[in-house]
């Protein structure tokens, strides 16, 4: 995938004055981006936030810093929840960065990536393991690898 691929960020307000934000303790050795999918953690890793693998669920929501490498719980991570009220802004693409933006993708349910750089993504060949819905578009129709606005499916957060 290009260099076309933004960090996963905040939208909307969607009625809000500000954008919630949580704070909650690292799991070891987590080195994601800020954008990241983060879930609760497992193994050694309970009662901490790590970055999502391939098809994630219980998502918690998007990191607002880099993963900083430490100990279990020795660092913090703040973050914006994947709570109903919240939309989100990201890079629709099909890992090639070349998909080109149509109006039918607006309200489309498609699954969630992340690209050789660590930078995570809306996939739209991925319509099996859906993970977020499309609620609008910043970038203009025809556009590649364009940035949407987006909700997680309340289905697939650790706040169902």
């Amino acid at each position: 995938m290009g260099t076309r691929v933004r960090m996963m960020a905040t939208g909307a307000k969607d009625g809000l004055y500000s954008t919630p934000s949580m704070v909650q303790g690292e799991g070891a050795s987590q080195t994601f981006k800020r954008g990241a999918v983060l879930i609760n953690g497992s193994s050694g890793n309970v009662g901490t936030v790590v970055e999502a693998g391939t098809d994630p669920t219980g998502i918690l929501g998007i990191a607002e810093e880099d993963g900083e490498n430490l100990a279990v719980s020795v660092a913090s991570t703040r973050f914006v929840p994947a709570l109903p009220h919240c939309t989100f802004e990201g890079t629709l693409d099909d890992n090639t960065g070349t998909y080109a933006l149509v109006a039918g993708d607006k309200n489309k349910l498609y699954g969630i990536a992340k690209d050789a750089n660590g930078i995570w993504y809306i996939d739209q060949s991925e319509t099996s393991n859906t993970r977020v819905i499309i609620t609008g578009f910043k970038d203009a129709i025809g556009t590649q690898a364009a940035r949407v606005y987006f909700k997680f499916l309340a289905s697939q957060t650790a706040f169902n």
